[in-house]
């Protein structure tokens, strides 16, 4: 998104523009043009120079080490713990890929570990020892300068307030350090006032200090990132319709710029109406009626995103017919709580409503446009309410936020933000909701503003203030992030997956041809840490119940508890709060999203096991053995932490050739992580050996059966000893079986997800030849997951393949509302990750061929629909299994050639 910046494009994006601008800082400086799209990640850069932007994400990134060494030394005061925590962040892929990339997250870590290294730092010169008891016992006095009030402890209080706005401005999970600098000042002011010594006025010079350098100095610079924003974005980009129109006019290039209307809504004017949620349309209509069976059968109303002459409105007197646009008649101003009439000026029908169900969103009112050259009904009148207005009050084009409250039903005029279907032209759904709590979704704006009797000014004068920008911003901002959904095959995670480096992130490459680049932690490494906070809750408690009991430690002892206790309990602070909030989270959350916390992690691993190490030197009498346990387990460690990056490095640097489930690929060796590398294992009472690619989950009961999640992929799964397979089935739908004669073979079962049609999952065993096991074949239905636009979509006259999803050049769907049937007709070429349908047009047949299984579809077109749940066959086929090599074509008489018994099957759904 650096390119935006040097272009001076306006865009949207859910995070704060420091990460971005300084991004696009580093291309400017380096040369680089903006010209590039950045459209997916693996794509070239030809002759783009991203060098600069590269090497600054990198910089960054490589800049943790230093923070995490310095902070552990300013906490343990041991040298072998900060550098055995350097070395676990040198040699983790997972910061090694997530650093060498442009991408926001080694910024956002930089600025919270500068924080926190800020922070300790500040806190340590508080503790110094008071000048004449460092002159007599000679120590400190390195640092006694590093007193409260001097210029070093100014400096890192001042760091400390410029790393949070830092954090703050790059990422909002930014907001964790800030309250874990907030929770550790309070603790020190806490501290502070319990001290006698110090006087009251003493006190509140240190309460003043870190309002100003903690508070005022972050949110300063938090503030003043966002007015270099808006003052370098000031020309109309993709972002101009997330806003409000009021803040489009100061955008150069966008139709509202420099543009002179009537401020204030008078009855005769002609409008256009922008509905207030994130990227809200204007309310529209057009001459097509809703089809047959959707609510009434009047003219469509919807909400549009482009500009059209369908979006324009006439306001109208709800109990007069008096030609308003005679020149000579009086102007009247259309005030809050008034009941007007909207007539679209096109069609001359009336917004209506009335209590039929809404075409997708069932528990709101239809809403259409009704009447002849607008004469209708009493349910065309509504109410127009200012939000925090009195009645009788003005209302301003483009600032006024209105809502329209149906007079007959009392619901509110609402976009539901739901696409209709083709037949409402792919549009979004215009509904009135019986529900009144006040959303963006049911508040709009006055925009374009038509009327010749009304002096026009400029819409400079209805200019937002940078206050109400900056409040804007960060409302759609954090509507955005909160409504951030999965897109169609994208990987995504819960929290509890993170500690245990249960599942990482592909950034390049789906095949042995490709260079593949995979996020994964150093497994070993994140183990380690996941122990070592087991390990470090054990030695709290331990060293807690023994100052409980009165048990005499030592004074080395002691002091190893306090570096456990405190050191350790700020960094376990860090992590806490880095990581639980996500559990809390309703957006869809990513395996980086771990990453801040795993710092704290690291942190807490070099702190604890050189305090482990100690505590067993310190037990052994004999000095010489003591040194050669700590050396020989500190050694260990670091060996073992050298071994485990050797073993997974290409995860970072990148693989080519065989994928690791190919016994000639170099991580193949590896096999001990199939789980995740592969997919992902859950077994309940009945432990089944299953190794898959990309199985999203299995689940084993006691009758031995089996729930296959395969959302979103096309994975080949070997499994054995299932009775049954059977795939989850979720929302409307069911499942069809077909039994056979047990199969006999070796061959493993064979997995495949066909394509997806109006957001239902077709996920079918194409082979499931398990062992001296009946087995069934099934299919099903879910419409929990909406991708139709990922899906089998029409698409361009050559066949497109995305991630296992088939889609045709020629398969059209269309599905009336809450229905799970389909017209459907196949023809031409479609693909599925690698297995290549072909249908000549003259035949609608479709051969299939993946690793040796072949099977031949006949297609059946669905030209009724019929209630939910009525089972409909798709398509009939036979399945086979043959010795033929991959390379050989299967098109043609493909039964003759096989070597074992062909199994028929009927596919469908229910």
């Amino acid at each position: 998104m650096g390119s935006y910046y040097i272009n001076r494009t306006f865009f949207f994006d859910v995070h704060p523009p420091l990460g971005k601008m300084l991004i696009g800082l580093a291309g400017y400086l380096s040369g680089y043009d903006g010209t590039f799209p950045f459209q997916k990640p693996g794509d070239r850069y030809e002759q783009h120079n991203y060098i600069g932007m590269r090497g600054f994400c990198a910089f960054l990134g490589s800049c943790l080490v230093p923070f995490a060494y310095l902070t552990v030394l300013e906490l343990s005061k041991s040298l072998p713990a900060a550098l055995l925590t350097a070395f676990i962040l040198i040699f983790d892929t997972g910061c090694i890929t997530l650093s060498q990339y442009i991408l926001l997250d080694p910024i956002l870590m930089f600025f919270l570990m500068g924080a926190v290294l800020s922070m300790v730092k500040c806190n340590s010169c508080a503790d110094r020892l008071p000048i004449h008891v460092a002159i007599i016992l000679f120590t400190d006095l390195l640092y006694w300068s590093c007193r409260p009030f001097s210029a070093s402890w100014w400096f890192w209080l001042s760091l400390t307030g410029v790393s949070l706005a830092g954090a703050m401005g790059v990422k909002f999970v930014g907001l964790f350090v800030v309250l874990l600098v907030g929770l550790n000042t309070v603790y020190d002011l806490w501290d502070l006032l319990g001290n006698l010594s110090l006087s009251l006025v003493m006190f509140g010079k240190h309460l003043l200090a870190r309002v100003l350098c903690l508070i005022v100095l972050p949110l300063a610079l938090y503030t003043a990132m966002f007015a270099v924003h808006f003052a370098v974005l000031n020309r109309s980009g993709p972002g101009d319709g997330f806003f409000s129109s009021a803040f489009q006019s100061q955008l150069i290039g966008n139709n509202l710029h420099n543009v002179s209307i009537p401020e204030h809504l008078a009855y005769g004017s002609v409008v256009t109406m922008k509905n207030l949620r994130m990227a809200g349309g204007y309310l529209h209509s057009h001459w097509h009626l809703y089809p047959e069976g959707i609510g009434a059968r009047q003219q469509q109303v919807t909400a549009y995103l482009h500009k059209d002459l369908n979006n324009l409105w006439l306001i109208k007197k709800h109990d007069s017919d008096t030609d308003l646009s005679d020149p000579s008649s009086p102007v009247e101003f259309v005030r809050h709580g008034d009941i007007i009439r909207l007539e679209h000026k096109e069609t001359s029908r009336n917004l209506h409503s009335h209590q039929h169900e809404a075409p997708l969103t069932r528990k709101h009112f239809q809403v259409t446009g009704y009447g002849i050259n607008g004469t209708g009904d009493s349910n065309d009148f509504w109410r127009i309410e200012v939000v925090g207005r009195k009645t009788g009050k003005l209302i301003k084009v483009l600032r006024s936020q209105v809502r329209l409250t149906h007079v007959a039903t009392g619901c509110i005029l609402g976009s539901s933000g739901k696409t209709l279907p083709k037949w409402g032209w792919e549009q979004v759904e215009v509904t009135c909701t019986p529900y009144l709590k006040e959303t963006p979704n049911s508040l709009w704006n006055f925009e374009d503003h038509i009327n010749p009797k009304l002096p026009n000014i400029s819409l400079d004068v209805l200019k937002p203030s940078f206050a109400e920008i900056l409040l804007e911003s960060h409302m759609v901002m954090i509507r955005g992030n909160s409504g951030l959904k999965p897109k169609d095959n994208e990987v995504t995670s819960k929290p509890w997956h993170w500690p245990i480096n249960y599942q990482g992130l592909r950034f390049s490459g789906v095949n042995e041809t490709d260079y593949r680049v995979y996020l994964l932690g150093n497994p070993v490494i994140w183990w380690l840490n996941l122990v070592t906070i087991g390990l470090y809750l054990l030695i709290t408690v331990c060293t807690a119940v023994a100052l409980k009991r009165g048990v005499q430690l030592t004074s080395e002892l002691k002091e190893l508890s306090r570096v456990v206790l405190c050191a350790g309990g700020q960094i376990t602070l860090g992590w806490l709060l880095h990581y639980l909030p996500f559990f809390m989270m309703g957006r869809v959350l990513y395996f980086h999203h771990y990453f801040p916390a795993m710092l704290f992690s690291s942190m807490l691993t070099g702190i604890t096991w050189d305090a482990l190490l100690k505590f067993c030197a310190v037990f052994l009498s004999h000095s010489t053995t003591a040194r050669k346990v700590y050396g020989g387990g500190f050694l260990a460690l670091v060996l073992l932490i050298l071994y485990s990056f050797y073993l997974f490095h290409p995860l970072s640097y990148g693989m080519i050739g065989p994928m690791a489930t190919n016994p000639s690929s170099p991580m193949a060796g590896l096999r001990l992580l199939n789980i995740k590398l592969q997919g992902n294992v859950r077994t309940g009472k009945n432990s089944l050996s299953v190794k898959c690619q990309e199985l999203l989950d299995v689940e084993t009961t006691s009758s031995k059966k089996a729930e296959f999640d395969l959302s979103g992929s096309a994975p080949t799964c070997m499994s054995q000893g299932f009775t049954e397979v059977i795939y989850r089935q979720d929302g409307c739908g069911g499942r069809l079986q077909t039994s056979s004669e047990p199969a006999r073979s070796d061959s493993s079962s064979k997995l495949l997800t066909v394509g997806n049609v109006e957001g239902r999952k077709y996920s079918a065993a194409l082979a499931p030849f398990i062992t001296d096991k009946e087995f069934h074949q099934t299919v099903s239905i879910d419409s929990n997951h909406k991708k139709l636009q990922a899906a089998m979509f029409p698409a361009s006259n050559s066949f497109l393949c995305q991630q296992g999803l088939a889609i045709s050049r020629n398969w059209t769907t269309h599905a009336m509302r809450h229905r799970c049937d389909y017209e459907e007709d196949l023809n031409g070429d479609f693909c599925a990750q690698g297995i290549v349908f072909k249908g000549p047009e003259s035949k609608p047949a479709v051969n299939v061929k993946t690793q040796g299984i072949y099977l031949k579809l006949s297609i059946a077109t669905l030209s009724s629909f019929l209630p939910c749940c009525d089972c409909v066959t798709l398509w009939v086929g036979t399945l086979c299994t043959s010795p033929v090599s991959s390379s050989q074509d299967p098109a043609g008489n493909v039964e003759t050639s096989l070597a074992v018994p062909c199994v028929s099957a009927s596919w469908g759904i229910k």
